[in-house]
């Protein structure tokens, strides 16, 4: 069983090892997707995410430096659960529909993840961590970037489905 969490530091440091993990496992996806995706520039794009994903990765981890503190051993279901999921409607999906698939798949973990970073962010002010938020914020605004990039792909993806 594992101790309770009891108070704001504990929880944050709880949420930023589940966005530690969320990472981790997005990364994973990408290589996924980008092995899924049919089109060159999807997978062109799936891997320059990639690239900045292991950024992220690298700004989580200098969080935890900043705070002196080790993460905690969080899962993070969510994000494996999504990946489950786009794997499951591959499978059954024609391979001419792929690339519609994994835009899906990409749109809602980034969606994920910037709730997650927004999030961590607020908490992170109110414990006033400014570093550890300036570190937050840069992994936030690639995700929105990501998001925006990957919308525009899905219209015209889905454009050329039609």
């Amino acid at each position: 069983m594992s101790a309770l969490v009891s108070s704001p530091v504990d929880l944050f440091r709880c949420r930023l090892s589940a966005a530690l993990e969320m990472e981790h496992d997005s990364l994973r996806l990408l290589g996924e997707l980008e092995m899924a995706a049919v089109s060159e520039d999807l997978r062109q794009a799936f891997a320059r995410h990639a690239d900045e994903t292991r950024r992220q990765i690298l700004n989580l981890n200098e969080a935890f430096l900043l705070l002196d503190l080790q993460p905690s051993e969080k899962t993070s279901p969510s994000t494996k659960g999504m990946a489950k999921e786009t794997e499951a409607l591959l499978h059954r999906t024609d391979r001419r529909l792929h690339d519609e698939v994994v835009i899906a798949s990409a749109l809602g973990a980034e969606h994920y993840e910037i709730a997650a970073y927004r999030s961590l962010v607020i908490a992170g002010e109110a414990l006033g961590l400014a570093g550890v938020c300036e570190l937050l914020r840069a992994n936030l605004q690639q995700e929105e970037r990501a998001g925006q990039d990957l919308e525009e792909a899905a219209r015209r993806h889905a454009l050329s489905a039609v």
